[in-house]
Protein backbone atom coordinates (compact mmCIF):
# COMPACT_ATOMS: atom_id res chain seq x y z
CA UNK A 1 0.00 0.00 0.00
CA UNK A 2 2.72 2.59 0.29
CA UNK A 3 3.23 3.18 -3.52
CA UNK A 4 -0.48 3.73 -3.72
CA UNK A 5 -0.73 5.80 -0.61
CA UNK A 6 2.28 8.14 -2.26
CA UNK A 7 0.50 8.45 -5.20
CA UNK A 8 -2.97 9.36 -3.48
CA UNK A 9 -1.17 11.85 -0.63
CA UNK A 10 1.16 13.66 -3.96
CA UNK A 11 -2.03 14.11 -6.48
CA UNK A 12 -4.14 15.24 -2.73
CA UNK A 13 -1.26 17.55 -2.44
CA UNK A 14 -1.19 18.74 -5.97
CA UNK A 15 -5.14 19.11 -5.96
CA UNK A 16 -5.04 21.73 -2.77
CA UNK A 17 -2.14 23.81 -4.03
CA UNK A 18 -3.47 24.22 -7.23
CA UNK A 19 -6.45 25.20 -6.27
CA UNK A 20 -4.65 27.94 -3.91
CA UNK A 21 -5.84 25.76 -0.88
CA UNK A 22 -2.92 25.13 0.29
CA UNK A 23 0.51 27.13 -0.30
CA UNK A 24 3.25 25.61 -2.23
CA UNK A 25 5.00 25.52 0.45
CA UNK A 26 3.20 22.13 2.01
CA UNK A 27 5.56 20.37 -0.55
CA UNK A 28 8.98 21.33 0.95
CA UNK A 29 7.40 20.86 4.72
CA UNK A 30 6.07 17.65 4.07
CA UNK A 31 9.22 16.44 2.55
CA UNK A 32 11.36 17.73 5.17
CA UNK A 33 13.02 15.89 7.72
CA UNK A 34 12.47 18.27 10.68
CA UNK A 35 8.96 18.42 10.54
CA UNK A 36 6.29 15.55 10.45
CA UNK A 37 3.04 16.93 8.37
CA UNK A 38 0.09 15.25 7.30
CA UNK A 39 -0.78 15.58 3.24
CA UNK A 40 -3.87 15.71 1.48
CA UNK A 41 -5.53 11.95 0.14
CA UNK A 42 -7.14 11.60 -2.70
CA UNK A 43 -9.74 9.20 -3.44
CA UNK A 44 -8.12 5.75 -3.95
CA UNK A 45 -10.95 4.42 -6.39
CA UNK A 46 -10.31 7.51 -8.64
CA UNK A 47 -7.03 6.45 -9.73
CA UNK A 48 -5.80 3.80 -11.82
CA UNK A 49 -1.26 3.24 -13.52
CA UNK A 50 -1.84 4.40 -17.27
CA UNK A 51 1.35 2.93 -17.61
CA UNK A 52 5.11 2.50 -16.49
CA UNK A 53 8.63 2.81 -17.72
CA UNK A 54 11.27 1.06 -16.33
CA UNK A 55 14.83 3.14 -17.32
CA UNK A 56 17.22 -0.01 -16.72
CA UNK A 57 14.68 -1.88 -19.02
CA UNK A 58 14.56 0.63 -21.47
CA UNK A 59 18.54 0.73 -21.41
CA UNK A 60 18.77 -2.72 -21.85
CA UNK A 61 16.21 -2.55 -24.56
CA UNK A 62 18.37 -0.48 -26.30
CA UNK A 63 21.81 -1.72 -25.89
CA UNK A 64 20.32 -5.12 -27.26
CA UNK A 65 19.12 -3.61 -30.17
CA UNK A 66 22.75 -1.30 -30.71
CA UNK A 67 24.10 -4.61 -30.75
CA UNK A 68 22.25 -6.31 -33.11
CA UNK A 69 21.57 -9.22 -31.19
CA UNK A 70 18.08 -10.23 -32.67
CA UNK A 71 17.46 -12.91 -30.13
CA UNK A 72 18.20 -11.32 -27.22
CA UNK A 73 15.81 -8.20 -29.17
CA UNK A 74 13.13 -10.99 -29.42
CA UNK A 75 13.04 -11.31 -25.72
CA UNK A 76 11.64 -7.77 -24.98
CA UNK A 77 9.14 -8.48 -27.88
CA UNK A 78 6.69 -9.10 -25.41
CA UNK A 79 7.06 -5.68 -23.43
CA UNK A 80 6.85 -3.32 -26.41
CA UNK A 81 4.54 -0.53 -26.06
CA UNK A 82 2.86 -0.77 -28.70
CA UNK A 83 1.67 -4.86 -28.55
CA UNK A 84 -2.30 -4.84 -29.26
CA UNK A 85 -4.28 -5.30 -26.37
CA UNK A 86 -1.83 -6.20 -23.59
CA UNK A 87 -3.56 -6.71 -20.42
CA UNK A 88 -2.87 -2.87 -19.59
CA UNK A 89 -5.05 -1.76 -22.38
CA UNK A 90 -7.36 -4.21 -21.22
CA UNK A 91 -7.74 -2.92 -18.09
CA UNK A 92 -7.57 0.91 -18.82
CA UNK A 93 -10.61 0.18 -20.83
CA UNK A 94 -12.65 -1.64 -18.07
CA UNK A 95 -12.16 1.25 -15.88
CA UNK A 96 -12.98 3.84 -18.36
CA UNK A 97 -16.33 1.80 -19.25
CA UNK A 98 -16.74 1.50 -15.59
CA UNK A 99 -16.21 5.73 -14.67
CA UNK A 100 -18.79 6.23 -17.57
CA UNK A 101 -21.07 3.99 -16.21
CA UNK A 102 -21.05 5.29 -13.02
CA UNK A 103 -19.74 8.73 -14.14
CA UNK A 104 -22.83 10.63 -12.25
CA UNK A 105 -21.96 9.07 -8.85
CA UNK A 106 -18.58 9.76 -9.35
CA UNK A 107 -18.63 13.31 -10.18
CA UNK A 108 -20.68 13.63 -6.32
CA UNK A 109 -18.26 11.99 -4.96
CA UNK A 110 -15.02 14.11 -6.58
CA UNK A 111 -17.53 17.24 -5.50
CA UNK A 112 -17.71 15.51 -2.11
CA UNK A 113 -14.13 14.73 -1.11
CA UNK A 114 -13.30 18.45 -3.08
CA UNK A 115 -15.59 20.23 -0.66
CA UNK A 116 -13.56 18.21 2.39
CA UNK A 117 -10.53 19.13 0.75
CA UNK A 118 -10.88 22.45 0.74
CA UNK A 119 -13.26 23.46 3.70
CA UNK A 120 -11.73 20.70 6.15
CA UNK A 121 -8.52 19.01 5.26
CA UNK A 122 -6.96 22.43 3.98
CA UNK A 123 -7.43 24.56 6.89
CA UNK A 124 -6.08 21.85 9.37
CA UNK A 125 -3.33 21.31 7.25
CA UNK A 126 -2.29 24.81 7.01
CA UNK A 127 -2.89 25.41 10.54
CA UNK A 128 -0.51 22.73 11.11
CA UNK A 129 1.68 24.29 8.72
CA UNK A 130 1.95 27.61 10.64
CA UNK A 131 2.21 26.09 14.18
CA UNK A 132 5.09 24.12 12.52
CA UNK A 133 6.37 27.25 11.05
CA UNK A 134 6.39 29.45 14.53
CA UNK A 135 7.58 26.45 16.49
CA UNK A 136 10.77 26.56 14.20
CA UNK A 137 11.00 30.84 14.10
CA UNK A 138 11.08 30.51 17.73
CA UNK A 139 13.52 27.58 18.16
CA UNK A 140 16.22 28.85 15.03
CA UNK A 141 15.22 32.77 15.05
CA UNK A 142 14.34 32.47 11.92
CA UNK A 143 12.18 30.77 9.00
CA UNK A 144 12.55 29.86 5.20
CA UNK A 145 8.93 28.74 4.95
CA UNK A 146 7.02 31.73 3.58
CA UNK A 147 3.13 31.05 4.22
Amino acid sequence: NFVPGQIQSIVGTAVAVVHGWLPSDVVSMALSKDFLLETPSSPQNRLYCAGARFHSHESKLSAVMQNDEKEQAQTFDVLEYDNPKTALQATQEQVLQRLCFFKVSGMENDKQWLEELEHSTSPRIKEAMMRLKDQRVVASGSSSFVL
